[in-house]
């Protein structure tokens, strides 16, 4: 059995220098250099001595109960963009049996592609490093190569329905699969059926056999690649017991990120899903959770790479609690009467601020302004994306039928008329934000009462 530790902190390898690093929230910057480094770090099971600059001087105080993923590497999941469900909700399939499906991405375990052609998902915390109060889940077993797990039973780890040969654990007696190289082979003499594939009992229950199996699971997938380099393109699959849908508690998401989206080769889109996430995890948390840029490896000579980007966030890091319940009173969309500046009318974003939020101060503003965001981004007054239909052509072909392109200022645009605005004195009773209007400097915002044409 695993005797779970946890660290409210942790040491970093960054530019070779060991950093803390707070596991609970943190920068944006800051998480993208803990991904980084949990990436970079590549031990065959638990250590309590982490991050040292030469890892040949680890004293491995680990077990083999306590297999890596523990404490090192990203588990992530992709997930499809749409309005109508959580990205951390449990699909109904998973529901029925019982597992989910993630991947782990390490320097020694790379793809160059997500499940789906997805572009967007979530970082689970390590379990090791799992903040509290936030819930464990439950890692059950390992596939080198995507396995389509929705057709096995045993939560996916086990037989598959649509074959006529049983599946089962590597380990499994009828299986027999005890090395790597034993699973590279059995793979390739199927003609590269994935349905046929055998997955590494990792479950806690396992103990002492968790950690070597793991480290085959590894190793099998590394040597698979050496032999049909295809599989490179292809990511390898987790499948972690279904969790109780309680955010933040549960899951334990770290980060949100997007890469670009596969079928059109469109970062915009992605960018978009990962806004859509953060949205929902502020609707349902009152919390910022970073979204990261992340660029898998192309080729089997790249690594990962993990960024944070100010602009790609929808909802903004606070540096105080929000200082009202609500900040809102009343917002609506309206039309911006024409003016000699204004050639057409444009979407107007009219807003009541609460009795509170009248008397706030200026530290407060990028509290204020994720409120707003929350409740009108996804609007379609806002821009030509976010469309979020789940269907990555209707969403092309809406957002190309616009009349303008999607500005990259259009969240920084609407904050500075907002910021702008609360300067005013006296404040304007009825602030109104228009998404069309020019990124300027301050002092042609102040020019233009707030609305520079």
């Amino acid at each position: 059995m695993r005797v779970l530790t946890r660290a409210s902190c942790r040491i970093a390898l960054l530019g070779g220098l060991l950093t803390p690093l707070c596991a609970s929230a943190a920068p944006g910057d800051e998480v993208a250099a803990q991904l980084t480094a949990d990436y970079q770090f590549t031990p065959d099971r638990y250590s309590r001595d982490q991050r040292v600059r030469d890892k040949a001087l680890v004293e491995r105080t680990g077990s083999d109960s306590q297999p890596a993923f523990l404490c090192s590497g990203n588990l992530l999941r992709a997930v499809w963009a749409d309005v109508r469900y959580p990205f951390w909700s449990v699909s109904p399939k998973s529901q029925v049996s019982g597992g989910v499906s993630g991947s782990y991405l390490r320097a020694d375990a790379n793809f160059s592609k997500l499940a789906y052609g997805l572009s967007a998902g979530f970082f689970f915390y390590p379990i090791y490093y799992n903040p509290k109060p936030y819930s464990d889940y439950n890692v059950l077993c390992f596939f080198p190569k995507d396995a389509a797990t929705d057709l096995r039973s045993m939560q996916g780890c086990g037989d598959s329905k649509d074959t006529a040969p049983i599946e089962d654990y590597c380990s499994a007696p009828m299986i027999n699969v005890s090395t790597a190289a034993a699973w590279a082979d059995r793979y390739l003499a199927s003609g590269y059926a994935n349905l046929e594939l055998c997955g590494f009992d990792v479950r806690d229950s396992e103990n002492h056999k968790a950690g070597p199996e793991f480290v085959k699971g590894l190793e099998a997938r590394n040597l698979a690649i050496a032999r049909y380099p295809a599989v490179f393109d292809f990511q390898n699959e987790f499948r972690i017991a279904k969790w109780t849908e309680n955010p933040p508690l549960s899951p334990p998401v770290m980060a949100i990120f997007h890469t670009y989206d596969a079928a059109s080769e469109n970062l915009a889109l992605s960018q978009e899903h990962g806004r859509l996430f953060q949205i929902q995890w502020y609707r349902a948390t009152r919390e910022h959770k970073p979204i990261i840029k992340l660029n898998l490896p192309e080729t089997l000579q790249n690594k990962a790479v993990f960024a944070y980007h100010p602009e790609d966030q929808a909802i903004l890091s606070v540096t105080a609690p929000d200082s009202c319940q609500t900040f809102l009173k009343r917002s609506e969309w309206g039309t911006e009467r024409r003016t000699p500046y204004v050639g057409t009318p444009m979407d107007s974003l009219q807003i009541e601020l609460s009795d509170c939020a009248k008397t706030i101060g200026i530290a407060q503003v990028d509290n204020l302004f994720n409120e707003i965001v929350a409740r009108h981004y996804l609007d379609r007054q806002w821009g030509d994306y976010p469309v979020n239909t789940g269907n990555t052509a209707v969403d092309e072909a809406t957002a190309q039928a616009k009349s303008y392109a999607r500005p990259v200022t259009i969240l920084s645009n609407m904050r500075n008329q907002l910021l702008c605005q609360l300067k005013l004195n006296p404040r304007p009773a009825l602030l109104t934000l228009e998404p069309k209007r020019p990124d300027v400097t301050s002092e042609a915002i102040l020019q233009g009462r707030c609305n520079p044409a």
